[in-house]
């Protein structure tokens, strides 16, 4: 038995000796060795001046909020070496960012900052308002700005004169509006330990509860199609829930991450989470049995996650920007 245990350990050392460079130990099996691009694996990162609470994605460009440093606009057409191309210093704590066109739209603390990306090397504010409480996430549809505020619900902004936002409509929710998206004519807002919250927004100057889904701590949400996914932080991971009639939303299936679940970006049929200090991808093949099936480990806060292409982007606070080649 000794002899037979020492035989298979020396061929596994073998098989490691005999990976090339670019090459790193798959799973047991005649092809032992696999290449390392194909692995979930961080490529390249670049640490930002403030603190990295939100990142969207336009192509080979992130759009990075970093707290009190404003927005910073990065290159990642290099993954492996980001660069920073442009940055606008805004009044406030900058935690939320959406893009829409040639426009940035930055939860800013007390304010909605508009900003100029036409030129991502010279980003300039056009416009802005005053947002009550503390603006933590916005995202854009149409002509109007959707901001996560608080204690003070959900705050819609008319955005359609970008020099000139006005606010024309807002919501309380129950518990404490954090994250929000919005498909077709309902926002969908994590409110914390009151859930996944869904408001008929089909009158912006009269936004209405319309349905709600139980969660611990929803603290991020996501709707592609006709499901949303809410990140929980008290430790219910991801749940999946059937929007397909969003005054009647219904919980159909769950999964345990590995840390708490923050952010969510979706490609296809994966779901990327930033959860802890990692990214994990989730199967949503079959939202009913939703599995885990790659992870990759980041070493520090992962906050919001981007996708685009072959490459995700985590916000990691303090660690600045992380790049994942998926």
């Amino acid at each position: 038995m000794r002899r037979a245990v020492l035989v298979l350990l020396a061929s596994i050392a073998t098989a490691a000796l005999s990976c090339s460079d670019d090459q790193i130990m798959g799973p047991p099996g005649p092809q032992s060795c696999v290449r390392y691009a194909d692995y979930l694996h961080v490529c390249g990162g670049i640490d930002t001046p403030g603190t990295a609470f939100d990142v969207a994605m336009v192509g080979t460009l992130a759009y990075v909020a970093d707290g009190v440093s404003g927005i910073r606009v990065v290159d990642i057409s290099r993954p492996t070496a980001p660069t920073f191309v442009g940055s606008v210093d805004t009044p406030g704590r900058a935690s939320g960012v959406a893009v829409a066109g040639a426009h940035a739209y930055i939860a800013d603390e007390s304010s909605l900052q508009v900003v100029d990306i036409s030129n991502p090397a010279s980003p300039t504010i056009l416009g802005s308002v005053a947002i009550p409480y503390d603006a933590g996430r916005v995202s854009v549809a149409g002509g109007h700005a959707y901001v996560a505020a608080g204690a003070a619900g959900l705050q819609v902004i008319d955005i359609s004169n970008p020099a000139s936002p006005v606010i024309v409509g807002s919501v309380i929710t129950p518990g404490t509006a954090v994250d929000i998206a919005v498909a077709g004519s309902y926002a969908y807002v994590a409110a914390r330990n009151s859930g996944l919250q869904v408001i008929d927004i089909s009158n912006p100057a009269s936004p209405a509860i319309a349905g709600r889904v139980d969660s611990p701590d929803a603290v991020g949400v996501l709707v592609a199609g006709t499901l949303a996914y809410i990140a929980d932080a008290y430790g219910a991971g991801v749940q999946v829930v059937d929007v397909s009639t969003p005054t009647s939303p219904a919980l159909v299936g769950t999964i345990a991450t590995s840390g708490a679940a923050f952010g969510l970006a979706q490609a296809g049929a994966f779901v990327y989470v930033a959860a802890s200090t990692s990214v994990q991808v989730i199967d949503v093949s079959s939202p009913e049995s939703p599995t885990i099936i790659g992870r990759c480990g980041l070493g520090n806060s992962a906050r919001r996650i981007a996708v685009a292409g072959s490459h995700a982007c985590v916000a990691t606070g303090s660690s600045g920007l992380q790049v994942i080649d998926i």
